[in-house]
């Protein structure tokens, strides 16, 4: 859906363009991936046939545009429901003519925008590393940004999942990023204790292993993966690829599934009070709360009890 028929779209992505801390990242990050370039470009008139100084530069920018969309992208949705929510504007954005598929695409849609800023923004760095050969086009580059693109659509609607659960900013963004990184790292300590893919055990530690990107992008760069074992520990580039966008459309389809007035409802427990708790707890209260719990006010010496002098 275009954005002329979607103002969810232009409203999201223009909100996020209008920030200075996103176009102050986006500069950055130009600069800094063509710096990574720069400083291990060539300066001799010798030519590397074997191809390793450009793997090294494309290891160097490869990293670092992997570390800027992990560290970047899912800021953006984690707070895009809940800030919503918050200020109001969610509930006449339910009230309006738009569907709620139409609002999370939207919202969805700007947030995928702004994420292939920082793709676009790492084009330049790419073409210089594959000018310099030893690159495969297709297993190669086009590969790594194959894996970046289901990285996005996975974290911005993992985002939007946890934006539609939570009752601030900042438990969202602390949320997502939690999850991701289980999603980088711990899911690879499976495989340490059962490597290879035999048994029940073995099979289970091999998909974990396929949820995170850290193998198949150690595999592009020439690396192997972490804890390599050769042939019973080679990387899956399917697998995760099919993980990826099968989570990606679960996450969009329960947070659809979550754009309703039934939102805004929430539970609050109904407490207890004193005289219904038992013997036990009573006697705390009472040994706790003898004295005043908040700070003891002037006048009142340490050795009378503040509650006796309010009686």
């Amino acid at each position: 859906m275009s954005s002329a028929f979607n103002p969810v779209v232009q409203r999201e992505f223009f909100g996020i363009l209008r920030s200075p801390k996103a176009f102050g990242t986006l500069l950055a990050l130009t600069i800094a991936f063509s710096i990574a370039v720069l400083m291990r470009w060539p300066t001799d008139a010798t030519v590397d046939l074997s191809g390793s100084q450009s793997m090294q530069v494309f290891r160097v920018f490869g990293y670092g545009l992997l570390a800027g969309v992990v560290f970047l992208v899912p800021a953006f949705p984690a707070t895009s429901i809940v800030n919503e929510k918050n200020s109001g504007t969610l509930a006449l954005l339910l009230n309006s003519p738009l569907s709620s598929l139409s609002i999370y695409f939207g919202k969805l849609a700007g947030v995928l925008l702004f994420a292939m800023l920082v793709l676009l923004a790492s084009l330049p760095g790419a073409a210089a590393c594959y000018a310099m050969g030893g690159i495969d086009l297709k297993n190669g580059l086009g590969l790594f940004y194959l894996v970046l693109t289901l990285l996005v659509l996975q974290y911005a609607t993992l985002g939007m999942l946890v934006s539609s659960y939570v009752q601030s900013a900042d438990a969202g963004v602390r949320l997502t990023y939690s999850i991701i990184f289980a999603l980088f790292f711990l899911t690879l300590v499976p495989d340490a204790f059962f490597p290879g893919g035999t048994g029940v055990m073995g099979t289970i530690a091999q998909w974990a292993r396929n949820v995170s990107p850290v193998p198949i992008v150690m595999q592009i760069m020439g690396q192997g993966g972490i804890g390599s074992r050769g042939l019973i520990s080679t990387p899956g580039t399917f697998p995760f690829i099919v993980i990826t966008l099968v989570s990606s459309m679960v996450f969009a389809a329960v947070t659809n599934a979550r754009l309703n007035y039934r939102i805004f409802d929430q539970s609050r427990a109904q407490g207890v009070i004193t005289d219904d708790r038992s013997f036990t707890a009573r006697l705390i209260r009472r040994l706790m709360f003898v004295v005043d719990p908040q700070r003891r006010k002037p006048g009142i010496p340490w050795y009378l009890n503040p509650v006796m002098v309010k009686e």
